[in-house]
């Protein structure tokens, strides 16, 4: 009994290792070296104009943006708002502008500002010389124009009470750590008990009252008592929340019912080791190039509910919808795993009691009981 102890002592310490390792290796391979890779640049004007001058920036770039070409600004800041694309350029000679969103991320506006700037910079003096060379007096006087820096318009700054960019993020995996922490408590409470219908409907009705609470006064928290959003922006929090933490806890409830400590354990891997990297919100998406964490940020549900706040707050519900489908998804799928958790873990016990099983089946229950009996009689 002693040996078993140890053994089972010294895996569960290997496993508690293991995820430690694995969260280190995850998180520097996310952030230890932030980088633009084909990220959406939006180059606005008369394709014919700027057609030329969208290739060099992109061709310059060494693979850091994906550029394309829009005529109609508002349709290019449409995209800015739903982030198929992560600045606007428009070149102007002697001053262009650039446009973007810092709520999309503040890192990736930080790496492309700069860059656009320079890139201006560049744009500004080969239109001077081309000028400076013309045959009509009136380009070459235009030669002479003093040359600003481009103009900047940030189409939806961050709140004055987050001004880091982090304070949603820290919302969202809020309400997925306090969904899996709910779900692995109360799998410890039930313990032993058996699954039934009633059981299941109680834990399912117990989350989605937690999931109203903790919602609530994290609304709270985010708006009235620290002031890291305005009032206004309460009910979106507070919705988004409780959809958040709803989607997680019912899942991972049904993960640890359904494979117990391996369960606990994949709940661990899936929301906090891959589903912080993926989110988009300790360090944009964008940024942590083109492999797992573009392909796992719409499927995790702290990305998920990061986004559906994000959109909700700064570009006024555009494209909010995709997000949430995820959410409600998990909210569905978690609730029928727990159903389907109590038909499989249902007892010969049970099955007596509900009167499901005939005289045939309560006859070889009987016999393997006897045989059962015999034979531990027969090893004493």
């Amino acid at each position: 009994m002693k040996k078993r102890i140890v053994i089972i002592s010294a895996l569960t310490l290997l496993g508690a290792i293991t995820l430690q390792l694995l969260l280190l290796m995850v998180y520097l391979l996310a952030f230890h070296a932030p980088k633009a890779d084909k990220l959406p640049i939006i180059v606005q004007g008369n394709p014919d104009a700027v057609g030329s001058i969208a290739q060099t920036l992109e061709k310059n770039s060494g693979g850091a943006y994906a550029v394309s070409v829009e005529s109609d600004n508002d349709v290019a800041q449409d995209k800015l708002r739903r982030q198929e694309a992560f600045a606007i350029y428009t070149p102007a000679f002697p001053r262009s502008s650039i446009t973007v969103a810092t709520a999309s991320g503040r890192a990736v506006r930080s790496q492309v500002e700069p860059s656009l700037a320079k890139f201006d910079e560049s744009y500004q003096k080969k239109v001077r010389v081309e000028l400076a060379g013309s045959s009509d007096y009136r380009l070459v006087a235009q030669a002479n124009a003093y040359i600003e820096a481009p103009s900047v318009q940030d189409i939806a700054p961050l709140s004055e009470g987050d001004q880091g960019g982090i304070g949603l993020f820290y919302v969202a995996f809020s309400a997925v750590f306090g969904g899996y922490l709910a779900a692995v408590a109360l799998n410890l409470v039930r313990s032993k008990m058996e699954f039934r219908s009633q059981l299941t409907l109680l834990r399912s009705l117990g989350l989605a009252l937690s999931a109203v609470l903790t919602s609530l006064t994290t609304a709270g928290i985010a708006t009235y008592l620290t002031g890291a959003f305005a009032p206004d922006h309460f009910w979106p929090i507070a919705g988004i929340t409780a959809l958040t933490y709803l989607g997680v806890s019912l899942f991972a409830s049904a993960l640890v019912s359904l494979m117990g400590i391996f369960g606990t354990a994949l709940v661990i891997v899936l929301f906090v080791i891959l589903g912080t990297p993926a989110s988009g919100g300790v360090m944009p998406i964008e940024l942590t190039g083109q492999g797992l964490w573009r392909s796992l940020a719409p499927l995790l549900p702290t990305g998920a509910g990061f986004s559906a706040m994000r959109q909700a707050i700064y570009f006024g519900g555009v494209d909010i919808m995709r997000h949430l489908w995820v959410l409600i998804c998990y909210v569905v799928v978690g609730f029928g795993a727990l159903l389907l958790a109590r038909r499989s873990h249902r007892s010969s016990a049970d099955l007596l009691e509900d009167g499901e099983l005939d005289d045939a089946d309560r006859a070889r229950l009987a016999r393997v009981k006897q045989w059962i009996m015999h034979s531990l009689g027969r090893h004493k």
